[in-house]
């Protein structure tokens, strides 16, 4: 009876960590159904017209560089795929796009728990269940995930996450079996049988046993490459998963490894490696995508500026109290400056030193390494434009929640009997309130995402100099009439980057609209200098050209752009109206000017 109450205690506490894992993030990001489309959305979503039906989702699995209505290097099927769904369920209301989005992290922090609770598990850690419900709970209602949940194209982000998840935790269920197996199975003990069935003792029994496991470690171990492959499909960042399942195996034996066990786990890490292999020779080969996307620095040079990243990363994470869609980080025009030698001694010495503790303190070797490896494709292998991204952060600061988890869980064991418990109360009251500030901060971030101007003046609020941010408020503002504020807002960012086309072009629309023709044609020009192959810069110039009556160079600005472009709405209805009028024989230059 006392063991039947003990089982029926612990399902229902199960139960109700479930319950809180599965409610807490759904709770924090209700406040983001309301929310519009932001940035990239219309790129993505609105105006792509291969997401406007389900006949487009073969498109994506093959024809990758349309997978918005410009060419991009990018090769994410199943995410765009998703969109599909929902657009043919929803059409262009945000709602339904939201609501899967939260559906999706909920999901990706019960993965999370599961997850924590393995490795726990793997490494002896007692309190595992506690520990492994502070680590989901941290992940549910961290500030620091509202750009992947709030930002509706950052479902890449939330589905390739999700799967890598499950990729690990089907992977540890694969090499830990033991744990999914009743004792005497496993010992080779006999055991009642079942009605009808004959009874099996010794060898016989024991070979029962090793086939059964086998069958399915097997399993566990396709259904992980199956995940892998999914997280490969939603965003081509997951190429991390195979590290992140190396740096278990070495963890996991604390770096003892015999012949037997290092042929085991080459084998078992073989599928991924080729998986791994296969999927980049036919993106970058055979689609022709990834591989030629424009480097913003070179590779010393963007280690080093990424060194000073990690730090800010994890500031991010310990203080999560100015978030932004763009961060400003100045970096030194030397290798040699003392801040960027600084952060690459301080990353190297802090990475180095965690070795040190493999045997000691294995989870905070993995959850630093693991943080690393999972940063490591969208920064430090590739220099993308955005020295610092949130959205980056999904999956690696998971690492440091399994630490946060690790800390909380031994510091509960420790203190649970007798004059200690009182240590115990404080620390469950101090992790209760770090849950209500960190979710309180996440509710008010998700209302900076409300709309595009609240997004960016936001950001504005956090870095003033922000040519990306100055850019998309001027553009907002031109959208909306407010003509000063945009030409304000668009001086400010070509102060702050005056050799990036997209606030030449910023600069150019708000001066055209305030009637600064001239002023307008000499940023244009500047922009078209900057990049010739931008179809916006070669959309505005034809603009511009059209309202100074120069209407041969309008025309050939807007078939440079559609050639650019081929789905260019705006370009493709100028050269319409234009050839309209000039069919009429329209001779009054005043009413030609004015169609544009």
């Amino acid at each position: 009876m006392a063991q039947q109450i003990a089982t029926i205690t612990n399902r229902r506490g199960s139960f109700l960590r479930i319950l809180a894992v599965a409610l807490l993030p759904a709770l924090v990001y209700a406040n983001t159904l309301g929310n519009s489309f932001q940035y990239d959305d219309p790129h993505f979503i609105l105006n792509n017209q291969y997401v406007h039906s389900l006949a487009g989702i073969g498109h994506f699995f093959i024809s990758p560089r349309l997978i918005g209505n410009i060419p991009l290097s990018g090769y994410r099927p199943l995410t765009m795929a998703t969109f599909v769904l929902n657009y043919v369920a929803g059409g262009q209301d945000p709602l339904g796009y939201h609501l899967v989005n939260i559906a999706i992290h909920v999901l990706n922090t019960l993965l999370v728990y599961a997850a924590a609770g393995a490795l726990m598990r793997s490494f002896g850690i007692e309190q595992s269940h506690t520990a492994a419900l502070a680590v989901a709970l941290l992940f549910a209602c961290h500030p620091i995930n509202t750009q992947p949940v709030n930002y509706i194209s950052g479902r890449s982000t939330l589905l390739a996450g999700g799967f890598s998840l499950l990729c690990f935790l089907l992977y540890t269920r694969a090499r830990e079996p033991a744990a999914f197996h009743s004792e005497p199975l496993i010992r080779g003990h006999d055991v009642p049988p079942q009605a009808g069935c004959p009874r099996i003792k010794g060898n016989s029994r024991r070979f029962v046993a090793s086939g059964a496991k086998n069958l399915r470690k097997t399993l566990f171990l396709l259904a992980s490459l199956v995940a892998y492959l999914c997280a490969l499909l939603s965003k081509e960042e997951a190429v991390a998963v195979p590290g992140l399942l190396a740096l278990y195996e070495i963890l996991r034996f604390r770096l003892q490894f015999d012949k037997k066990r290092l042929l085991q786990t080459a084998i078992a890490l073989a599928p991924f490696v080729a998986l791994t292999a296969g999927f980049m020779v036919f993106v970058v080969r055979i689609l022709r995508v990834i591989g030629d996307t424009q480097q913003a620095r070179g590779l010393w040079e963007n280690l080093f500026v990424q060194a000073k990243a990690l730090f800010i990363y994890f500031r991010l994470i310990a203080l999560p109290t100015n978030l932004s869609i763009d961060h400003v980080v100045t970096t030194s025009g030397s290798l040699l400056a003392p801040a960027a030698l600084a952060s690459v001694v301080a990353a190297v010495a802090l990475f180095a030193g965690s070795l040190l503790l493999i045997r000691s303190l294995p989870i905070v070797t993995f959850g630093l390494w693991w943080f690393a490896l999972a940063l490591a494709p969208s920064s430090t292998l590739v220099a993308l434009k955005l020295v610092v991204n949130e959205q980056r952060m999904y999956l690696p600061t998971v690492g440091i929640m399994f630490i946060a988890g690790y800390v909380l869980g031994v510091g509960l064991d420790r203190n649970s009997t007798g004059g200690r418990k009182k240590w115990r109360k404080a620390l469950i009251c101090g992790f209760s309130a770090v849950l209500i500030v960190l979710s309180a901060l996440t509710v008010n971030r998700n209302t900076q995402w409300r709309d595009p101007l609240s997004l960016w003046t936001s950001a504005l609020e956090e870095y003033p100099e922000s040519a990306r941010a100055n850019t998309q408020v001027a553009n907002i503002y031109l959208a909306t009439g407010r003509l000063e504020d945009a030409l304000e807002a668009a001086k400010r960012a070509v102060k702050a980057a005056p050799d990036t086309p997209e606030t030449r072009i910023a600069l150019a629309n708000a001066y055209t609209r305030s009637g600064f023709q001239q002023e307008a044609l000499i940023e244009a020009r500047a922009a078209v200098s900057l990049n010739a192959g931008s179809p916006d810069a070669q959309t505005t110039l034809g603009v511009i050209y059209a309202r100074l009556g120069r209407y041969d160079e309008a025309e050939a600005a807007w078939v440079r752009a559609l050639e650019l472009d081929p789905q260019n709405a705006e370009a493709k209805e100028n050269i319409e109206k234009l050839r309209a009028a000039q069919s009429e024989g329209e001779s009054n230059q005043t009413g030609r000017k004015s169609a544009w």
